[in-house]
């Protein structure tokens, strides 16, 4: 599929729809999707706890025990989240949104413990079928990771969320960390990830965690689109007046006719065929216009390929750190 160039602003104004029927409709969509990683999860480790895999000489069965204990937790928190959201009104989302806030953060906080202590296991000397469930039980968990940041992140959607927290860091040392961070779970998808910084100090002023939630949808679609074997760079360069964060990968391009719509699903053209609800790029010109920013899609460098600039305006504090 060739690339078509398109270029699109995500600074637009949002359609007539009332704020807490956005909420609400987004809410449901990114709950229910909390069943499927968490399925993958279970299903590995049980294959692992019972010898499907080959002998666990590696793990022992405390450790794959308490790991199922994890997952329970975690699907009890996710079920509880999904019921929350169930056969309400657009009246009740700023309820939902309060009775839901303690246990997506827990969630949360439990997502990433999880897959800290998975990518830790894969280091161990274990036979190729377990290594690879481990790497997808890894995957899966900060797949599960980014759904329950984008549920907390629905919030902003609220008129009463009020002003974003933000702090003045240098964007090109932030998107390293960032990028080094989730590199081998980028690695274990079967693709590699580059850096490349600009020559000095960009300070933006960010809201790190909503910020951090976007760069994370855009990683993610790279590996969704991108052929196995291949390269997702990020790339940070500073303008007059202005610090872009490109992500770029090596995939089939974007189709004629894509759009993206601020609040809600992409517009995707009949016979396009993509993973998940399309929320992700909704959600990241979001954050960037909260930012007073832009986003725009387009072909890779080479003219394959996708490239997603984010330009964000520089802080007027050069102290960035």
């Amino acid at each position: 599929m060739a690339a078509s160039g398109l270029s699109v602003a995500a600074n637009l104004e949002p359609p007539a729809v009332d704020a807490a029927e956005r909420y609400l409709e987004l809410a449901r969509r990114l709950s229910h999707e909390f069943g499927g990683p968490l399925t993958v999860l279970g299903g590995y480790l049980d294959l692992l706890r019972n010898g499907d895999l080959g002998e666990t000489e590696q793990l022992g069965e405390a450790e794959l025990d308490g790991a199922q204990e994890h997952v329970s937790r975690l699907r009890s928190l996710a079920g509880g989240i999904i019921r929350a959201t169930r056969i309400r009104t657009a009246g009740d989302s700023v309820v939902i949104a309060g009775s839901t806030a303690a246990p997506t953060e827990e969630l949360l906080a439990g997502c990433r413990e999880l897959s800290a202590t998975l990518a830790g296991w894969t280091t161990r000397p274990l036979p190729p079928a377990q290594r690879r469930a481990l790497e997808v039980s890894t995957a899966k968990s900060v797949q599960l990771t980014c759904l329950a940041s984008q549920f907390a992140y629905t919030r902003t959607l609220l008129p009463d969320h009020g002003a974003l927290a933000l702090e003045c860091v240098d964007l090109g040392r932030w998107v390293r960390a960032l990028v080094h961070a989730v590199g081998p779970v980028v690695a274990a998808s079967g693709h590699r990830m580059l850096y490349t910084g600009p020559a000095g100090p960009a300070p933006v002023a960010l809201e790190v965690r909503s910020m951090e939630l976007a760069l994370l949808n855009l990683i993610d679609n790279a590996q969704k689109f991108s052929p196995a074997d291949s390269t997702i760079s990020a790339t940070v360069q500073r303008l007059e007046a202005s610090a872009v964060v490109q992500v770029t990968d090596e995939g089939p391009g974007l189709p004629e006719g894509y759009r993206i719509r601020p609040f809600g699903r992409i517009d995707v053209p009949a016979g396009f065929q993509a993973p998940g609800f399309g929320l992700g790029l909704s959600i990241v010109s979001h954050v960037v216009a909260l930012h007073r920013g832009t986003v725009r899609l387009g072909a890779g460098p080479r003219g394959t390929g996708t490239t997603v600039s984010l330009a964000l305006p520089l802080s007027e504090d050069e102290s960035g750190d």
